[in-house]
Protein backbone atom coordinates (compact mmCIF):
# COMPACT_ATOMS: atom_id res chain seq x y z
CA UNK A 1 0.00 0.00 0.00
CA UNK A 2 1.05 3.63 -0.28
CA UNK A 3 -0.07 7.15 0.28
CA UNK A 4 -1.37 9.17 -2.64
CA UNK A 5 -1.91 12.89 -2.26
CA UNK A 6 -3.79 14.67 -5.01
CA UNK A 7 -5.31 18.14 -5.11
CA UNK A 8 -8.42 19.05 -7.05
CA UNK A 9 -12.19 18.75 -7.04
CA UNK A 10 -13.06 15.60 -5.12
CA UNK A 11 -15.90 14.58 -7.46
CA UNK A 12 -13.36 14.52 -10.28
CA UNK A 13 -10.13 13.39 -8.59
CA UNK A 14 -11.48 10.39 -6.67
CA UNK A 15 -13.36 8.71 -9.58
CA UNK A 16 -10.31 9.29 -11.81
CA UNK A 17 -8.07 7.65 -9.22
CA UNK A 18 -10.45 4.72 -8.76
CA UNK A 19 -10.43 4.11 -12.52
CA UNK A 20 -6.65 4.46 -12.77
CA UNK A 21 -6.03 1.99 -9.94
CA UNK A 22 -8.71 -0.35 -11.31
CA UNK A 23 -10.25 -0.92 -7.89
CA UNK A 24 -13.60 -2.53 -7.18
CA UNK A 25 -14.32 -0.96 -3.79
CA UNK A 26 -13.96 2.56 -2.45
CA UNK A 27 -13.82 2.81 1.34
CA UNK A 28 -13.84 6.05 3.28
CA UNK A 29 -14.22 7.26 6.84
CA UNK A 30 -17.37 8.98 8.03
CA UNK A 31 -17.19 12.72 8.54
CA UNK A 32 -19.60 14.84 10.55
CA UNK A 33 -19.11 18.39 9.34
CA UNK A 34 -21.92 19.76 7.12
CA UNK A 35 -19.64 20.63 4.19
CA UNK A 36 -17.89 17.27 4.43
CA UNK A 37 -21.21 15.42 4.45
CA UNK A 38 -22.28 17.36 1.35
CA UNK A 39 -18.95 16.55 -0.34
CA UNK A 40 -19.21 12.85 0.44
CA UNK A 41 -22.79 12.70 -0.84
CA UNK A 42 -21.70 14.11 -4.20
CA UNK A 43 -18.78 11.67 -4.43
CA UNK A 44 -21.12 8.77 -3.65
CA UNK A 45 -23.42 9.74 -6.52
CA UNK A 46 -20.59 9.93 -9.04
CA UNK A 47 -19.00 6.64 -7.98
CA UNK A 48 -22.32 4.78 -7.97
CA UNK A 49 -22.94 5.90 -11.54
CA UNK A 50 -19.67 4.18 -12.46
CA UNK A 51 -20.61 0.99 -10.55
CA UNK A 52 -18.00 1.18 -7.82
CA UNK A 53 -18.97 -0.45 -4.53
CA UNK A 54 -18.93 2.06 -1.68
CA UNK A 55 -18.30 1.48 2.00
CA UNK A 56 -18.17 4.12 4.71
CA UNK A 57 -16.80 3.30 8.14
CA UNK A 58 -16.69 4.84 11.58
CA UNK A 59 -13.12 5.84 12.27
CA UNK A 60 -12.44 9.08 14.13
CA UNK A 61 -14.56 8.42 17.21
CA UNK A 62 -15.79 5.57 19.40
CA UNK A 63 -19.50 6.43 19.17
CA UNK A 64 -20.85 8.53 16.32
CA UNK A 65 -23.94 10.28 15.01
CA UNK A 66 -26.95 8.73 16.76
CA UNK A 67 -25.29 5.77 18.48
CA UNK A 68 -25.92 7.38 21.86
CA UNK A 69 -29.45 8.67 22.33
CA UNK A 70 -31.68 9.54 25.25
CA UNK A 71 -34.57 7.34 26.37
CA UNK A 72 -36.80 9.38 24.06
CA UNK A 73 -34.51 8.55 21.10
CA UNK A 74 -33.28 12.11 20.79
CA UNK A 75 -29.68 13.37 20.79
CA UNK A 76 -28.27 14.44 24.13
CA UNK A 77 -27.71 18.17 24.52
CA UNK A 78 -26.40 17.97 28.09
CA UNK A 79 -22.97 16.46 28.64
CA UNK A 80 -23.33 14.64 31.98
CA UNK A 81 -26.10 12.17 30.95
CA UNK A 82 -24.38 11.72 27.57
CA UNK A 83 -21.15 10.83 29.34
CA UNK A 84 -22.95 8.38 31.65
CA UNK A 85 -24.41 6.45 28.73
CA UNK A 86 -21.13 6.70 26.81
CA UNK A 87 -19.23 5.12 29.70
CA UNK A 88 -21.81 2.35 30.13
CA UNK A 89 -21.78 1.48 26.45
CA UNK A 90 -18.01 1.77 26.22
CA UNK A 91 -17.17 -0.60 29.05
CA UNK A 92 -19.72 -3.15 27.83
CA UNK A 93 -17.44 -3.87 24.86
CA UNK A 94 -13.97 -2.84 26.08
CA UNK A 95 -11.14 -3.84 25.57
CA UNK A 96 -11.39 -3.38 21.82
CA UNK A 97 -11.22 -6.33 19.48
CA UNK A 98 -7.76 -6.58 17.96
CA UNK A 99 -6.76 -7.70 14.48
CA UNK A 100 -3.61 -9.37 13.22
CA UNK A 101 -1.77 -7.12 10.78
CA UNK A 102 -0.60 -10.07 8.69
CA UNK A 103 -4.19 -11.15 8.09
CA UNK A 104 -5.23 -7.65 7.10
CA UNK A 105 -2.29 -7.17 4.73
CA UNK A 106 -3.42 -10.19 2.71
CA UNK A 107 -6.40 -8.14 1.55
CA UNK A 108 -4.45 -5.01 0.62
CA UNK A 109 -2.76 -4.69 -2.75
CA UNK A 110 0.65 -3.10 -3.09
CA UNK A 111 0.47 0.20 -4.92
CA UNK A 112 2.46 0.11 -8.18
CA UNK A 113 5.34 2.59 -8.20
CA UNK A 114 3.97 4.14 -11.39
CA UNK A 115 0.93 5.34 -9.45
CA UNK A 116 2.78 7.51 -6.96
CA UNK A 117 2.33 11.22 -7.48
CA UNK A 118 4.46 14.17 -6.38
CA UNK A 119 3.15 15.93 -3.28
CA UNK A 120 1.37 19.14 -4.37
CA UNK A 121 3.00 22.35 -3.22
CA UNK A 122 1.39 24.16 -0.30
CA UNK A 123 1.03 27.36 -2.32
CA UNK A 124 -1.07 25.57 -4.94
CA UNK A 125 -3.50 24.53 -2.19
CA UNK A 126 -3.73 28.04 -0.75
CA UNK A 127 -1.38 27.48 2.19
CA UNK A 128 1.99 28.86 3.13
CA UNK A 129 4.73 27.26 5.19
CA UNK A 130 5.13 28.32 8.80
CA UNK A 131 7.52 27.96 11.68
CA UNK A 132 4.65 28.08 14.18
CA UNK A 133 4.85 24.65 15.76
CA UNK A 134 4.65 23.57 19.39
CA UNK A 135 8.10 22.92 20.84
CA UNK A 136 9.08 19.24 20.89
CA UNK A 137 6.14 18.22 18.69
CA UNK A 138 6.72 14.70 17.41
CA UNK A 139 4.88 14.12 14.14
CA UNK A 140 3.46 11.08 12.40
CA UNK A 141 2.30 7.82 13.96
CA UNK A 142 5.68 7.32 15.64
CA UNK A 143 5.32 10.78 17.19
CA UNK A 144 1.82 9.95 18.40
CA UNK A 145 3.02 6.77 20.09
CA UNK A 146 5.93 8.64 21.62
CA UNK A 147 3.49 11.21 23.06
CA UNK A 148 1.33 8.43 24.48
CA UNK A 149 4.31 6.80 26.17
CA UNK A 150 5.33 10.14 27.64
CA UNK A 151 1.82 10.71 28.97
CA UNK A 152 1.54 7.26 30.54
CA UNK A 153 3.92 8.26 33.31
CA UNK A 154 1.79 11.24 34.30
CA UNK A 155 -1.80 10.22 33.49
CA UNK A 156 -2.58 9.50 37.15
CA UNK A 157 -1.82 13.15 38.02
CA UNK A 158 -3.76 14.48 35.02
CA UNK A 159 -6.74 15.64 37.06
CA UNK A 160 -4.64 17.73 39.45
CA UNK A 161 -2.26 19.19 36.86
CA UNK A 162 -4.23 19.60 33.64
CA UNK A 163 -5.37 23.18 34.34
CA UNK A 164 -1.89 24.55 35.04
CA UNK A 165 -0.22 25.51 31.75
CA UNK A 166 3.27 25.72 33.25
CA UNK A 167 3.19 22.11 34.49
CA UNK A 168 2.90 20.28 31.18
CA UNK A 169 0.31 17.89 32.58
CA UNK A 170 -1.69 17.27 29.40
CA UNK A 171 -1.35 14.52 26.78
CA UNK A 172 -0.61 16.75 23.74
CA UNK A 173 -2.46 14.24 21.55
CA UNK A 174 -5.05 16.60 20.05
CA UNK A 175 -3.03 17.26 16.90
CA UNK A 176 -2.64 13.51 16.32
CA UNK A 177 -6.37 12.97 16.70
CA UNK A 178 -6.96 15.86 14.32
CA UNK A 179 -4.78 14.44 11.55
CA UNK A 180 -5.46 10.77 12.20
CA UNK A 181 -1.84 9.82 12.78
CA UNK A 182 -3.19 7.41 15.36
CA UNK A 183 -6.68 6.09 16.04
CA UNK A 184 -8.72 7.12 19.03
CA UNK A 185 -9.09 3.42 19.88
CA UNK A 186 -5.35 2.84 20.03
CA UNK A 187 -4.92 5.90 22.25
CA UNK A 188 -7.60 4.67 24.65
CA UNK A 189 -6.18 1.15 24.69
CA UNK A 190 -2.72 2.48 25.57
CA UNK A 191 -3.91 4.89 28.27
CA UNK A 192 -6.51 2.67 29.95
CA UNK A 193 -4.80 -0.68 29.47
CA UNK A 194 -7.12 -3.54 30.37
CA UNK A 195 -9.35 -1.67 32.83
CA UNK A 196 -12.61 -3.59 32.79
CA UNK A 197 -14.90 -0.93 34.21
CA UNK A 198 -15.21 2.64 35.42
CA UNK A 199 -14.26 1.70 38.99
CA UNK A 200 -10.88 0.37 37.84
CA UNK A 201 -9.82 3.75 36.46
CA UNK A 202 -7.63 6.15 38.38
CA UNK A 203 -8.94 9.70 38.81
CA UNK A 204 -6.50 10.83 36.17
CA UNK A 205 -7.60 8.18 33.67
CA UNK A 206 -11.28 8.95 34.26
CA UNK A 207 -10.76 12.69 33.84
CA UNK A 208 -8.70 12.18 30.69
CA UNK A 209 -11.30 9.83 29.19
CA UNK A 210 -13.99 12.41 29.99
CA UNK A 211 -12.12 14.90 27.78
CA UNK A 212 -12.33 12.44 24.90
CA UNK A 213 -16.05 12.10 25.59
CA UNK A 214 -16.39 15.90 25.32
CA UNK A 215 -14.82 15.59 21.85
CA UNK A 216 -17.43 13.05 20.77
CA UNK A 217 -20.23 14.99 22.46
CA UNK A 218 -19.43 18.01 20.29
CA UNK A 219 -19.14 15.79 17.20
CA UNK A 220 -22.68 14.48 17.67
CA UNK A 221 -23.92 18.00 18.41
CA UNK A 222 -22.45 19.18 15.11
CA UNK A 223 -23.96 16.24 13.23
CA UNK A 224 -27.43 16.48 14.77
CA UNK A 225 -27.63 20.27 15.03
CA UNK A 226 -25.69 21.61 12.02
CA UNK A 227 -27.06 25.13 12.55
CA UNK A 228 -24.31 25.65 15.15
CA UNK A 229 -21.88 26.24 12.28
CA UNK A 230 -23.56 29.51 11.40
CA UNK A 231 -25.10 30.61 14.68
CA UNK A 232 -25.81 29.96 18.33
CA UNK A 233 -27.11 26.59 19.48
CA UNK A 234 -29.50 28.59 21.68
CA UNK A 235 -30.90 30.63 18.83
CA UNK A 236 -32.22 33.50 20.94
CA UNK A 237 -28.63 34.44 21.69
CA UNK A 238 -28.17 35.31 18.02
CA UNK A 239 -29.85 38.59 18.97
CA UNK A 240 -27.02 39.63 21.32
CA UNK A 241 -25.81 43.13 20.50
CA UNK A 242 -22.09 42.56 20.25
CA UNK A 243 -19.43 45.25 20.26
CA UNK A 244 -17.62 45.97 17.00
CA UNK A 245 -14.15 47.24 17.81
CA UNK A 246 -11.24 46.47 15.52
CA UNK A 247 -8.89 48.03 18.08
CA UNK A 248 -10.00 45.66 20.84
CA UNK A 249 -10.10 42.62 18.57
CA UNK A 250 -6.61 43.30 17.22
CA UNK A 251 -5.24 43.71 20.74
CA UNK A 252 -6.74 40.34 21.66
CA UNK A 253 -5.34 38.65 18.55
CA UNK A 254 -1.84 40.02 19.12
CA UNK A 255 -1.71 39.44 22.88
CA UNK A 256 -1.73 43.11 23.82
CA UNK A 257 -4.84 43.34 26.02
CA UNK A 258 -2.94 44.38 29.14
CA UNK A 259 -3.98 41.24 31.03
CA UNK A 260 -0.84 39.06 31.17
CA UNK A 261 -2.54 35.66 31.31
CA UNK A 262 -4.71 36.48 28.29
CA UNK A 263 -1.76 37.89 26.38
CA UNK A 264 0.35 34.82 27.18
CA UNK A 265 -2.34 32.53 25.81
CA UNK A 266 -2.73 34.47 22.57
CA UNK A 267 1.01 34.70 22.06
CA UNK A 268 1.39 30.97 22.62
CA UNK A 269 -1.21 30.46 19.90
CA UNK A 270 0.48 32.85 17.48
CA UNK A 271 3.97 31.49 18.11
CA UNK A 272 3.27 27.77 18.23
CA UNK A 273 -0.13 27.06 16.67
CA UNK A 274 -1.23 25.57 19.97
CA UNK A 275 -2.86 26.81 23.16
CA UNK A 276 -3.35 25.11 26.50
CA UNK A 277 -7.02 24.22 27.04
CA UNK A 278 -7.41 26.33 30.19
CA UNK A 279 -6.18 29.31 28.18
CA UNK A 280 -8.59 28.52 25.35
CA UNK A 281 -11.43 28.91 27.83
CA UNK A 282 -9.99 32.07 29.38
CA UNK A 283 -9.19 33.86 26.13
CA UNK A 284 -12.58 32.94 24.66
CA UNK A 285 -14.40 34.18 27.74
CA UNK A 286 -12.34 37.37 27.72
CA UNK A 287 -13.10 38.18 24.08
CA UNK A 288 -16.84 37.62 24.45
CA UNK A 289 -17.51 38.78 28.00
CA UNK A 290 -14.85 41.41 28.66
CA UNK A 291 -14.49 42.87 25.18
CA UNK A 292 -18.07 41.99 24.21
CA UNK A 293 -17.03 40.77 20.76
CA UNK A 294 -18.97 38.09 18.87
CA UNK A 295 -17.72 34.58 19.64
CA UNK A 296 -17.72 33.79 15.92
CA UNK A 297 -14.86 36.24 15.38
CA UNK A 298 -12.74 34.38 17.91
CA UNK A 299 -13.82 31.03 16.50
CA UNK A 300 -12.53 32.09 13.07
CA UNK A 301 -9.22 33.26 14.49
CA UNK A 302 -8.66 29.99 16.33
CA UNK A 303 -9.56 28.10 13.15
CA UNK A 304 -6.88 30.06 11.31
CA UNK A 305 -4.15 29.53 13.91
CA UNK A 306 -4.66 26.18 15.66
CA UNK A 307 -2.77 23.23 14.19
CA UNK A 308 -5.16 20.90 16.00
CA UNK A 309 -8.23 22.77 14.70
CA UNK A 310 -11.34 20.63 14.74
CA UNK A 311 -14.62 22.27 13.75
CA UNK A 312 -16.79 20.43 16.27
CA UNK A 313 -14.45 20.97 19.23
CA UNK A 314 -13.63 24.56 18.31
CA UNK A 315 -17.26 25.52 17.78
CA UNK A 316 -18.34 23.70 20.92
CA UNK A 317 -15.62 25.31 23.00
CA UNK A 318 -16.41 28.82 21.82
CA UNK A 319 -20.15 28.40 22.32
CA UNK A 320 -19.47 27.00 25.80
CA UNK A 321 -17.36 30.03 26.74
CA UNK A 322 -19.83 32.47 25.18
CA UNK A 323 -22.79 30.74 26.90
CA UNK A 324 -24.57 30.33 23.56
CA UNK A 325 -24.00 26.57 23.32
CA UNK A 326 -26.00 23.51 24.34
CA UNK A 327 -24.44 22.72 27.71
CA UNK A 328 -22.55 25.96 28.16
CA UNK A 329 -21.51 27.77 31.29
CA UNK A 330 -24.25 30.20 32.45
CA UNK A 331 -23.99 33.63 30.84
CA UNK A 332 -23.53 35.22 34.26
CA UNK A 333 -20.45 33.10 34.93
CA UNK A 334 -17.67 35.39 33.77
CA UNK A 335 -14.05 34.45 34.30
CA UNK A 336 -12.02 37.09 36.13
CA UNK A 337 -8.68 37.17 34.27
CA UNK A 338 -6.81 38.26 37.39
CA UNK A 339 -8.08 35.60 39.79
CA UNK A 340 -7.80 32.94 37.08
CA UNK A 341 -4.21 33.99 36.47
CA UNK A 342 -3.32 33.79 40.16
CA UNK A 343 -5.03 30.41 40.50
CA UNK A 344 -3.61 28.62 37.46
CA UNK A 345 -0.25 30.33 36.99
CA UNK A 346 0.59 31.38 40.57
CA UNK A 347 4.32 31.83 39.99
CA UNK A 348 3.81 33.49 36.62
CA UNK A 349 6.01 30.92 34.86
CA UNK A 350 3.67 30.54 31.89
CA UNK A 351 3.23 34.30 31.62
CA UNK A 352 6.97 34.94 31.66
CA UNK A 353 7.52 32.35 28.94
CA UNK A 354 5.24 34.10 26.46
CA UNK A 355 5.28 37.68 27.76
CA UNK A 356 9.04 38.06 28.31
CA UNK A 357 8.81 41.82 28.88
CA UNK A 358 7.35 40.96 32.30
CA UNK A 359 10.11 38.49 33.21
CA UNK A 360 11.60 40.62 35.98
CA UNK A 361 8.33 41.22 37.82
CA UNK A 362 7.74 39.35 41.07
CA UNK A 363 4.74 37.04 41.44
CA UNK A 364 3.07 39.79 43.49
CA UNK A 365 2.69 41.99 40.40
CA UNK A 366 3.09 39.58 37.48
CA UNK A 367 -0.70 39.22 37.20
CA UNK A 368 -1.42 42.97 37.53
CA UNK A 369 1.63 44.96 36.36
CA UNK A 370 -0.40 48.17 36.12
CA UNK A 371 -0.76 48.12 39.91
CA UNK A 372 2.98 47.93 40.54
CA UNK A 373 4.69 51.07 41.98
CA UNK A 374 6.86 53.04 39.58
CA UNK A 375 10.10 51.96 41.26
CA UNK A 376 9.14 48.29 40.90
CA UNK A 377 8.35 48.83 37.23
CA UNK A 378 11.60 50.71 36.70
CA UNK A 379 13.61 47.91 38.30
CA UNK A 380 11.83 45.40 36.07
CA UNK A 381 12.51 47.46 32.95
CA UNK A 382 8.83 48.05 32.29
CA UNK A 383 7.27 51.26 31.10
CA UNK A 384 3.51 50.92 30.91
CA UNK A 385 2.06 51.68 27.47
CA UNK A 386 5.58 51.70 26.06
CA UNK A 387 6.73 48.08 26.24
CA UNK A 388 3.58 46.63 27.81
CA UNK A 389 0.01 48.00 27.64
CA UNK A 390 -2.27 48.98 30.47
CA UNK A 391 -5.55 47.01 30.40
CA UNK A 392 -7.73 47.91 27.45
CA UNK A 393 -10.82 47.53 29.62
CA UNK A 394 -11.69 47.31 33.31
CA UNK A 395 -13.05 43.87 34.15
CA UNK A 396 -15.75 44.76 36.69
CA UNK A 397 -17.37 47.36 34.43
CA UNK A 398 -17.12 45.01 31.44
CA UNK A 399 -18.86 42.34 33.50
CA UNK A 400 -21.85 44.60 34.15
CA UNK A 401 -22.12 45.45 30.46
CA UNK A 402 -22.05 41.76 29.57
CA UNK A 403 -24.84 40.91 32.00
CA UNK A 404 -27.05 43.59 30.47
CA UNK A 405 -26.20 42.40 26.95
CA UNK A 406 -27.15 38.78 27.68
CA UNK A 407 -30.23 39.62 29.73
CA UNK A 408 -31.58 41.72 26.87
CA UNK A 409 -31.19 38.75 24.52
CA UNK A 410 -32.66 36.32 27.07
CA UNK A 411 -35.87 38.29 27.35
CA UNK A 412 -36.38 38.05 23.58
CA UNK A 413 -37.14 34.32 23.84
Amino acid sequence: SGLIVKYGFSTKVIPELARKLQVENVIFSNDYEPLSISRDTKIREVLKQENFKLYSVKDQCVFEKTEILSKTSTPYTVFTPYKKVWFEKFFSSYPFETYQKKQLLKHICTLPVSNFFPFPKLEIMGFSSTNSLPPNLMVGSSGARYSINQFLSKVDSYKSKRDFPALGGTSCLSVHLRFGTISVREIIQKILGNSKNFIALSEGQETWLSELVWREFYMQILFNFPHVVSGSFKKHFDSIQWTSSKLLFDSWCSGQTGYPIIDAGMRELNETGFMHNRLRMLTASFLTKDFGINWQEGEKYFALKLIDFDLAANNGGWQWAASTGCDAQPYFRIFNPITQSKKFDPEGKYIKKYVPELTNLSKKFIHTPWLAPDDILDDAGIKMDFNYPTPKIEHSSARLSTLKRYEAAKFKI
